[in-house]
């Protein structure tokens, strides 16, 4: 699975962590460097923008990101939703 993350400054990231994971986002960082120096997990990739998170799932096998719902309303082909309730 290639994990798309938005930066770790940004409103996204912070709802993962602490809404979907219950943590800080920097609890959440520092989980992830862990588990990818481990070799548990691919490192994430990075995404700037919601099209440019659609864009990297698209691409990556398996990919998975969080998107605003209003992005999540007009998907590229081969993408789909998981919706998560939080």
């Amino acid at each position: 699975v290639q994990v798309v993350l938005p930066p770790e400054t940004s409103d996204a990231f912070k709802w993962l962590a602490e809404d979907l994971f219950t943590i800080p986002p920097n609890m959440l960082s520092q989980k992830i460097k862990q588990e990818v120096f481990k070799g548990e997990m691919v490192k994430p990739q990075s995404a700037t923008s919601d099209s440019d998170a659609l864009n990297s799932v698209k691409t990556n096998k398996g990919g998975i990101s969080v998107v605003s719902a209003a992005a999540a309303q007009a998907l590229p082909a081969g993408v789909v939703v998981v919706p998560i309730d939080g």
